[in-house]
């Protein structure tokens, strides 16, 4: 299943979805070029925007397809 919208997701989720557990998953987020894009997280879930640009610098996952923006 192809995703046309980019949802938002918690850590948990996106951990799952890339195959890793969430302390793998904070370990990619201390890349500095990631961090300056991204900018800080803040709340429970990741927003369309900030599942942009971590699909951008990490790849897509399983199911995601790359909005035509990114490719």
């Amino acid at each position: 299943m192809a995703i046309t919208r980019i949802p938002t997701y918690n850590k948990s989720r996106l951990a799952d979805l890339y195959g890793i557990n969430v302390k793998a998953l904070n370990s990619w987020f201390q890349d500095e070029d990631f961090l300056k894009e991204f900018g800080k997280y803040r709340g429970k879930v990741f927003n369309p925007r900030q599942v942009r640009v971590i699909v951008k610098h990490f790849g897509p996952f399983q199911g995601y397809q790359l909005p035509v923006d990114l490719r």
